[in-house]
């Protein structure tokens, strides 16, 4: 176990570096909410890819990748970067049109809010507000479960070391701030996490996976059916989430055109695949080497065991970078939102007052997922918890993008009915059935009224 003091002088380091970068970066930058929320049209290609990287990872790629491949094999592993990817593929093929819907906004709400009016934007609101906070709390959660096993520091002391000083340079540079710092984090994630992968392999040879062969076969069968229902689930569950994740929406009008969110978004998208599956490679590694109590943890379980100080520092700065670069995305997505409704209220009648109620939303968010983050649930099951709500909204939200025949109400009344169906079957562990209902049980109601609007049209003429 790394000595508890070398632990606590490396993580306050390194995330008083990004709060340094952070504040230069931004200071000045940010006078209004626009500024805070928004930084419009100033991402070229090279920024768009590394915010988009570090954005669409975090502490939870060292956590349920590993999970995934321990439990699901490597055909859930490969499920999951390619759920992992979908949205921003999705994202480079709607973001345009979204633009173009709604040249002027900024959120996901703004866009409900121009398509079906005010009670399907708060449904909405409700949704995107309560994935990022879960979000938050599993990373969170992921990052103070590390140093516990580690270092043997309590959970509490790293969520507010990690939660704290990422809001600190949130709140005060907002979205410019996190662009600025993705950039740094993207490059070091990538650097750090293909030096762990590659030492890991070459000091264990082959054993690992001769281990698997032997013992585990299944794990690297991709017909392993509970392996091939899992795969699916990720592949429905994260691209649906991630459709409600703000961040992504701040970037999209972040960029400069759409040459620019087409490429940088397609390209995130291919860099990430790789990445999801590096990280769940340790899974397999350490089920190989029998290194695995908890499968959450079992890629610090395999860096304890193998590595010297040295490296499992390495390997606790890339989980930093990881956290820190998705947190300072949802800390300011969430606080993209609040600002939308400040607009829209008495709060937000002043630019600078606006100004200031965002940045302390940012703040007062922080407490509660601090407080989740101390209870060290499973990182996993908070994820899909989430994503089963966003499952059941993506028809009802993004239909209004292909049809204009659906009203706010049929909407609602869809994604009601998606939850009302996949919640239960969810709570009796049916993880398929619950999403794949949640996801096409909308569709199909929607699609159904479309066809009925068009014969009657059809008849009437």
């Amino acid at each position: 176990m790394v000595l508890l003091e070398y632990t606590l002088l490396v993580a306050s380091a390194t995330v008083l570096a990004f709060v340094v970068l952070g504040v230069l970066y931004s200071r000045g930058r940010v006078k209004t909410v626009e500024d805070y929320v928004v930084a419009r049209r100033s991402l070229g290609i090279p920024g768009a890819i590394g915010t988009c990287v570090a954005s669409g990872l975090g502490a939870w790629i060292l956590f349920s990748p590993p999970e995934a491949a321990i439990t699901g094999g490597l055909i859930a592993l490969i499920g999951y970067g390619i759920g992992s990817a979908t949205p921003l593929l999705a994202f480079a093929y709607l973001g345009p049109r979204i633009i173009k819907a709604m040249p002027g906004g900024a959120s996901i709400s703004e866009y409900v809010n121009h398509r079906y009016g005010t009670s399907m934007r708060y449904i909405v609101a409700g949704v995107s507000t309560f994935y990022m906070f879960i979000f938050l709390s599993a990373e969170l959660t992921a990052i103070s479960l590390a140093f516990n096993l580690v270092a043997g520091v309590p959970l509490v002391i790293t969520a507010l070391l990690v939660g704290g000083t990422v809001v600190a340079y949130t709140a005060y540079g907002g979205l410019r701030a996190s662009l600025f710092t993705d950039r740094v984090q993207a490059g070091a994630i990538i650097v750090l996490l293909t030096i762990i992968v590659g030492w890991t392999l070459i000091i264990t040879e082959l054993k690992p996976f001769i281990g698997i062969t032997s013992s585990h076969p299944h794990l690297i069968d991709l017909g392993f059916p509970p392996g091939v229902e899992f795969a699916i689930v990720l592949v429905v569950a994260i691209p649906s989430a991630n459709l409600f994740h703000q961040g992504y929406w701040q970037r999209l009008y972040a960029c400069k055109d759409e040459r620019v969110i087409r490429i940088g978004f397609l390209t995130s998208s291919v860099v990430v695949v790789p990445i999801v599956v590096l990280a769940g490679l340790l899974g397999l590694v350490a089920i190989g080497l029998n290194l695995v109590e908890h499968p959450s943890l079992a890629s610090f379980a395999l860096m304890s065991n193998l590595f010297s100080d040295l490296l499992v520092l390495l390997m606790l700065i890339l989980a930093l970078a990881l956290v820190s670069s998705s947190l300072d995305t949802l800390f300011n997505g969430l606080a993209s939102l609040f600002s939308f409704e400040f607009s829209r209220s008495s709060l937000g009648a002043n630019k600078k007052t606006a100004l200031t109620w965002a940045r302390i939303a940012t703040i007062i968010i922080a407490a509660p997922t601090i407080a989740i983050a101390s209870q060290g649930l499973s990182v996993l099951y908070l994820f899909l918890v989430a994503d089963l709500i966003c499952a059941a909204a993506v028809a009802p939200v993004y239909s209004g993008l292909i049809s204009k025949k659906i009203t706010s109400l049929q909407a609602a009344v869809a994604f009601g009915l998606g939850l009302t169906i996949g919640v239960p079957l969810f709570m009796q562990n049916m993880l398929l059935q619950s999403f794949i209902l949640a996801f096409f049980v909308p569709i199909g109601i929607l699609a159904s009224i479309v066809l009925v609007k068009h014969k009657i049209r059809q008849h009437q003429h």
